[in-house]
């Protein structure tokens, strides 16, 4: 029996000559997808709403604990049904438990509600 013939060993020593910026930029986006393991309230600490404590247990402790969730979001006016659905939304996405997402409202809200809901939300939206 022989052996097999010897192959010289590739040196393993990393090489550190990758653009920095290049380097920053996937470190932050590994950073951002991995932030909702530590941080179960990723959205509400990167938006600029401050709910009620209602709006957060509907949400956090209602809504995402049923996902995949199909419902239908009612309730009074001024209840906070948009910063809710948005927050869901917002969350959701974060843990990356959707991938697409339909949102129906009325007319009027399309109208008058767009811009101070993408504004508070961070988030774009298409007609």
């Amino acid at each position: 029996m022989t052996s097999p013939p010897f192959r010289p060993v590739k040196s393993s020593i990393a090489q550190f000559d990758a653009d920095p910026e290049k380097f920053k930029i996937a470190a932050e986006a590994q950073r951002i997808r991995l932030a909702g393991l530590s941080d179960p309230m990723l959205a509400l600490a990167t938006s600029d709403v401050q709910p009620p404590p209602h709006q957060i247990r509907a949400v956090y402790g209602e809504s995402l604990p049923r996902t995949p969730l199909r419902f239908l979001l009612a309730d009074d006016p001024g209840a906070g049904k948009t910063i809710m659905a948005g927050l869901y939304i917002k969350e959701a996405l974060l843990r990356d438990d959707v991938k697409r997402c339909l949102v129906i409202a009325p007319g009027g809200w399309w109208t008058s509600g767009r811009t101070s809901s993408s504004s508070s939300s961070g988030s774009t939206s298409t007609s």
